[in-house]
């Protein structure tokens, strides 16, 4: 069995998948201070944090809370080309989807009864 590496100070470190480290760049510490050394980012990294600093200040980000101010005209383009979209079942699964749904009504209606007899006997018997 091999030996785990240790990671030295001034190395990289990948970032971790979900909810691990966060990756330190060369020469940096984990607060960003420089000990010298250019600072690296991933790609889009300014992007989402200044995404994420217009979210928590509540301002409309691009492409993010300024779309909602287009109109009901838009929206309802905008609806129409969805409804398209939709897969719609035909008269088979429409009516085979209908009786299971009746049919889970039935039983738990019938459940729900049974229920409702068995305890108000039991208040009758107690009272």
């Amino acid at each position: 069995m091999a030996k785990p590496e240790k990671i030295k100070k001034d190395q990289d470190t990948a970032p971790a998948k979900k909810g691990g480290k966060k990756a330190v760049a060369k020469g940096k510490d984990s607060a960003g201070k420089g000990k010298g050394g250019a600072k690296e980012e991933p790609k889009g990294f300014k992007a989402r944090v200044a995404k994420a600093q217009s979210a928590k200040q509540g301002k409309p980000t691009k492409g993010g809370a300024a779309k909602e101010k287009k109109g009901a005209a838009q929206f309802l383009r905008e609806v129409k080309v969805e409804m398209g979209k939709v897969t719609w079942p035909g008269r088979e699964e429409l009516i085979q989807s209908t009786l299971v749904v009746l049919l889970a009504v039935v039983v738990a209606g019938t459940f729900i009864a049974i229920l409702d007899l068995i305890f108000s006997r039991l208040i009758a018997v107690i009272s």
